[in-house]
């Protein structure tokens, strides 16, 4: 087991390095917006229409441009245009263009790739990410076995004593069994984050067969007027009083059809799960969030447990357990190399 640990921590520990500084500053990303885009910094205004700021936001951009609208992004005053050839924009709240990019050209978009892919793609970093996170499960337990017949000595010395092979180690060790518990909610959640599909299928599904979607009722009906913005969200907002709108995704070609996405109250889930969707004929299909299972609201709320989406207390001792991650791969290397010595 001590070899397991030991090989198997040289192998991971740069990837756990990586994912751990860049998560930890990800945890932030809003403060850093908030700084970087003075947009960002405005206060919410209360007469804003959000059917006046798509109308502006369309007039930037040619049809064929256009995909997605995140309306007030990160909680902050602007929102996030989602273009094609993954471009991106910001736009103040009453809609003009504050700035465009192309991915990775912003700082936190580079992060976050790095964070999540190794900026390596989808193919090879994600999994590369994903499997870093389901060896690292059964490393932190072999890690508590090893540690178990010591646990009389427990001290909670996170700094070595000196820089000795075995303080050095009893540091790694102590520091590794104080944060086992967050650390393998952190692992868990990001690992639900890269294999959702295969998530659904463990926890929900039970290992059977995926059950049919029971997140969404389907209804239709049609307008009696000529559909436009305005309409579009005056009939989102009286169908879902008390939700929020969230998006806008925008017809694609050959098409008519655009829909307006919505959070409904008590929902985990960070994209929304209801919508209303029109076309110019005056049709509309409206998509509404069912009760969900314990199962599924716990898969929606691996976002922001794992994201540090929760108030800023939360979000300090998710820092807190990265650095202190990171501090313990820099243990567990250190403590390698004394003893190659």
């Amino acid at each position: 087991m001590k070899k397991i640990h030991r090989y198997l921590g040289l192998v991971l520990s740069l990837i756990v390095l990586i994912i751990s500084v860049t998560g930890v500053m990800l945890v932030w990303k809003r403060e850093y917006l908030w700084v970087t885009v003075p947009e960002a910094r405005e206060l919410r205004a209360e007469d804003v229409e959000l059917s006046n700021v798509v109308a502006l936001i369309q007039k930037s951009y040619s049809a064929d441009e256009l995909l997605f609208v995140r309306f007030y992004a990160e909680g902050l005053g602007v929102h996030k245009v989602y273009l094609s050839d993954r471009r991106y924009a910001w736009h103040s709240q009453q809609g003009e263009k504050v700035e465009q990019w192309k991915e990775n050209e912003r700082f936190e978009d580079w992060l976050l790739d790095l964070h999540h892919r190794l900026l390596l793609g989808n193919a090879a970093g994600l999994n590369m990410v994903g499997f870093t996170g389901l060896l690292l499960l059964p490393m932190m337990v072999i890690g508590l076995l090893i540690w178990w017949p010591w646990r009389k000595s427990f001290r909670l010395n996170l700094v070595p004593a000196t820089g000795r092979a075995v303080d050095i180690k009893k540091g790694h060790f102590e520091t590794g069994v104080s944060i086992i518990a967050p650390v393998m909610m952190i692992v868990i959640t990001g690992i639900i984050l890269v294999y959702p599909t295969e998530s659904r299928w463990l926890l929900r599904d039970g290992f059977s067969d995926p059950l049919p979607p029971k997140t969404t009722a389907t209804e239709s009906f049609n307008l009696p007027e000529k559909v436009s913005w305005k309409r579009a969200f005056d009939v989102a907002e009286a169908l879902f009083p008390e939700g929020k709108l969230h998006w806008v995704s925008f017809a694609r070609p050959g098409s008519s059809r655009f829909s307006i996405g919505v959070q409904e109250a008590g929902s985990w889930n960070r994209m929304g799960s209801s919508s209303v969707s029109f076309d110019d004929s005056g049709a509309a299909t409206v998509k509404r969030q069912d009760e969900q299972s314990m199962a599924e609201q716990g898969l929606s709320f691996a976002y922001p447990l794992h994201a540090g989406k929760l108030p800023t207390l939360y979000r300090l001792f998710i820092s807190a357990t990265g650095l202190l991650l990171m501090w313990l791969c820099f243990l567990g290397l250190l403590s390698s190399l004394k003893r190659k010595r």
